[in-house]
């Protein structure tokens, strides 16, 4: 079964090469409470190889994006980073409308044919306002990645800089693309029988996996890999290996989200695709409740109460998975995200200032 899994994650993940989709409207949201940014903030994440809180890893991304670790929306709101994260998450849609991509010269934009009337030469631009050129930019991107670095021109450099952030934005906003489907068990004679209704929640379809994954293995025995996709069993299997593929970077390490901390002692956390590949080779409830957390964040998301309960609970039994792994890796979560919201360096810098204009008074004094 594991082997059929990956298999059809390697299909979809050649197949599945472009994220440049049309849009949907702006849903509205209701502003988020202090309380749901806070315990989002504090939510962790393992990522470049330590466990860091989620409103570090939003901050130097939306820095990298937008030369700050704030954004504005069209309709004026000021956004920090765990709050701009939360709209990716649960509101890609909006995320898309936000003018957050800095570009130096408008020369590179317009060089793939981009050209927005009331742009000012250096400005930012939205996803949706730069998706046009989508497959231009990364056309453009795969020429620049074969001339050396320091041989790249000024505008090469940033237009392959531009390519990059659009690359990691749209693996943000299709982060949470698993909460969004239901796994089809209508058509699969040895599934129905272990779930109620025709469609289920990836959640829920893990539930019962060892009930039924030794069945459905000894059907799969004796078949080839192309026999065995074209049954009802593999179908339901597909639709998990797309929902869980899109959601981590169609399996590229390097820029999937790792949320779920193991609880068998492994040093490097799961992204989505390889807690669900866990839940099959080990029934592991608490890494399943975690995902199924997410799917319920989802289906809250109109409610702020309830979001914001819901959210609670799913950072507490997370760290709770994390403090009993006994590596000390939540320890400075709090602390770091208190140190970043001081800004110790910009109020430094404020001082250092100060006492430049005081000292230059005194030297001035004796003359007035």
């Amino acid at each position: 079964m594991i082997r059929v899994l990956v298999f059809v994650l390697t299909l979809l993940s050649l197949a599945g090469s472009s994220f440049a989709q049309e849009a949907a409207p702006p849903a509205a949201r209701a502003p988020w409470s202090e309380a749901t940014i806070e315990a989002f903030a504090k939510l962790p994440v393992q990522d470049g190889g330590r466990v860091k809180p989620l409103d570090t890893y939003a901050a130097f991304r939306l820095l990298r994006f937008n030369g700050k670790r704030t954004v504005k929306t069209p309709t004026g709101e000021k956004l920090g980073p765990a709050s701009w994260l939360l709209d990716c998450f649960f509101y890609p849609e909006l995320a898309r409308s936000y003018a957050m991509f800095q570009v130096r010269d408008s020369a590179v934009v317009q060089g793939v044919g981009v050209r927005i009337e009331g742009k000012k030469k250096a400005d930012r631009y939205s996803y949706d306002e730069l998706v046009p050129a989508r497959a231009r930019i990364r056309s453009e991107a795969s020429r620049i990645e074969s001339i050396e670095e320091k041989k790249r021109g000024r505008e090469d450099a940033q237009l392959f800089a531009l390519a990059l952030s659009l690359r990691d934005f749209e693996y943000l906003i299709h982060a949470l693309e698993f909460t969004r489907v239901r796994i089809e068990t209508g058509a699969a004679p040895l599934l129905t029988e272990h779930y109620e209704g025709n469609e289920v929640a990836i959640s829920a379809f893990l539930q019962p996996v060892a009930d039924w994954l030794p069945t459905v293995q000894a059907k799969f025995a004796g078949m080839s890999e192309e026999a065995a996709a074209r049954t009802p069993e593999s179908e339901a299997l597909s639709d998990l290996s797309q929902a869980v593929s899109v959601s981590s970077a169609f399996g590229d390490a390097r820029f999937a989200l790792d949320l779920y901390p193991p609880t068998h002692g492994e040093e490097t956390w799961f992204d989505v695709s390889g807690a669900t590949e866990h839940c099959f080779a080990h029934p592991d409830e608490k890494l399943r409740g975690l995902i199924a957390g997410w799917e319920t964040l989802e289906a809250k998301k109109g409610d702020p109460t309830a979001f914001q309960a819901e959210l609670e609970a799913l950072r507490e039994r997370t760290v709770a998975m994390v403090e009993a792994r006994g590596l000390g890796e939540y320890g400075q979560i709090e602390r770091e995200v208190a140190f970043y919201r001081t800004d110790y360096f910009t109020k430094a810098l404020v001082f250092f200032l100060l006492g430049f204009v005081v000292l230059a008074l005194t030297w001035l004094s004796p003359r007035l």
